[in-house]
């Protein structure tokens, strides 16, 4: 079946519906006098205008469609705006994380320099309190550089020289930079450590790992000139004193010797006994302080440390500073005569 004939049978097939619906209409349009109206005459103009508009809007967009994809200087024009737009949205991103890294630098030197004024305090006064809180100011020190700690400890040592020794033994994990960081941190922190091994050792996973062992000395002397370990030394005093009370009676009677001065500052310059001398503690010592020189006796206190003399030797005159506490000495100030 050819298309005319298509056509003839749809346009047959309307007529027929037309003729059953709208008869009138039907009988005009065959008459041909179905626009023969003015309201009729007007219909058609603007049918007819409506679907000259449409056209020439199809026509319109469809030609500058057209021309945007062939002409070279309007796909120009739109990789240019393309590429400002994506500049405009990287210039912001950039300076978005500028901001970030500028304030989170910041913030890092702000704690570094807080941690490094802390450094300086400490470094000048090696105490007891140090020891007390080592183990969590170097994870704090490891946390703030951004490693994780794999172990940390620390291990009593037999005295050494005339100092306290402790071992400290360490290992951590992280970028090169951080792990890098943190030992420069420690050589500086342990100035009165000896480093015994240390190794760098780089992951699979291109992670760094830090092991290190460190021998600390510490200086007995400053150990009780902080005021932590003060109050401890009270409290423990006031839990055994109703124990000692008895035996300590006679000796607190004693006038205390250079009670605001400090040890540092005094030498051992003469020492003497009695000829029925039976035990250590029965010797009298002369201690300078400045210009002057003092006795004391067996059980008296001397100093702004609150030490009690005991004896003197060859190494000085030894002083104890209560329960559970090593006792120090007094150095010469010269060769003992």
């Amino acid at each position: 079946m050819s298309l005319s004939h298509l056509l003839q049978v749809f346009q047959n097939a309307f007529a027929r519906w037309c003729d059953v619906r709208f008869p009138l209409l039907h009988l005009r349009w065959q008459n041909q006098s179905l626009f023969e109206s003015s309201s009729a005459s007007g219909m058609r103009v603007l049918s007819f205008g409506f679907c000259w508009f449409c056209l020439v809007l199809l026509l319109w967009q469809g030609g500058g469609a057209l021309m945007d994809l062939q002409v070279p200087t309007a796909q120009w024009q739109k990789h240019q705006l393309q590429a400002i737009a994506l500049a405009h949205q990287a210039a912001e991103q950039q300076a978005q994380r500028a901001a970030s890294e500028s304030s989170l630098h910041k913030f890092r030197r702000a704690a570094m320099d807080r941690q490094a004024a802390i450094d300086e305090l400490s470094l000048a006064w090696p105490n007891s309190a140090v020891r007390l809180t080592l183990l969590s100011r170097l994870q704090n020190m490891a946390q703030l550089r951004g490693l994780q700690v794999l172990q940390l400890k620390t291990s009593q040592e037999p005295d050494q020289h005339g100092f306290e020794v402790s071992s400290l033994t360490f290992s951590v994990r992280g970028t090169e930079w951080a792990t890098h960081a943190y030992w420069q941190a420690l050589n500086q922190f342990f100035q009165n450590g000896l480093w015994t091994s240390w190794a760098s050792r780089l992951q699979p996973d291109g992670q760094y790992t830090l092991d290190g062992k460190l021998t600390l000395l510490w200086d007995a002397q400053d150990a009780f000139t902080d005021t932590g370990v003060a109050l401890q030394e009270a409290h423990v005093a006031s839990l055994v004193a109703p124990l000692v009370a008895p035996q300590t009676a006679s000796l607190s009677s004693h006038k205390h010797v250079l009670p605001e001065q400090r040890q540092s500052e005094m030498r051992v310059v003469g020492a003497a006994q009695a000829e029925n001398f039976d035990k250590q503690t029965t010797a009298w010592t002369w201690v300078r302080w400045g210009t002057q020189i003092h006795l004391v006796q067996p059980g008296q206190f001397l100093g702004l440390e609150h030490s009690q003399a005991k004896f003197a030797d060859q190494h000085g005159l030894w002083l104890s500073h209560g329960v559970a506490q090593p006792e120090t000495q007094l150095r010469w100030e010269g060769v003992k005569p």
